[in-house]
């Protein structure tokens, strides 16, 4: 499947999704070969600020299923992205929290009006010192992780395109149905 998504220098680049047993995994031509983050690993550690101030860390979403966006306001692809994660993060799912980071060296201020002008209102972190680059290889945008209850990557994906909202939708719901599954 064919998808678009931002380069680090704002271009447009073209990307096929391979899949990996039931969850579609992006393999990257941008990969790192220093970095330990792999799918089916634990994902590093995270804490950056929200739009108020408060840090948040992906510690505390232990438990909860965990969807993690990383974008950028200049990223056309994004913007479509985050406009149905806002749907999802309207619909409440139980048991799935939405952390969306939004890369940019801008001020908090500008981040802020920027989500406030597009109407969103789930949660943004603020990647100012953009260290996500490093820790989570986001070497393009958009790229949309899962993590289940425990913390574990089981869901990377880089780049939007035509039926990927049907894609995440999916894979949102197979984690939260084993969620719960290992709840009984």
């Amino acid at each position: 499947m064919l998808f678009t998504l931002c380069g680090a220098n704002g271009g447009l680049i073209m990307a096929l999704t391979s899949y990996v047993g039931n969850l579609p995994q992006f393999t990257s031509s941008f990969a790192s070969t220093d970095s330990q983050f792999i799918v089916d690993q634990p994902a590093p550690p995270l804490s950056l600020p929200n739009l108020d101030g408060w840090p948040v860390t992906l510690s505390e979403q232990r438990g909860q299923v965990v969807l993690l966006a990383f974008w950028a306001t200049w990223c056309a692809p994004c913007l479509t992205e985050l406009d149905h994660i806002q749907t999802l993060y309207d619909a409440r799912m139980p048991g799935l929290v939405i952390l969306t980071i939004c890369q940019e060296s801008h001020d908090t201020d500008y981040v802020r009006a920027f989500v406030r002008e597009k109407g969103w209102d789930f949660p943004v972190l603020h990647d100012a010192e953009l260290v996500t680059i490093h820790r989570y290889q986001v070497r393009a945008v958009p790229r949309t992780l899962l993590l289940d209850r425990e913390g574990v990557v089981r869901y990377d994906h880089l780049g939007y395109g035509p039926g990927y909202d049907v894609e995440l939708d999916a894979a949102i719901n197979t984690l939260l149905s084993a969620s719960r599954r290992g709840e009984e």
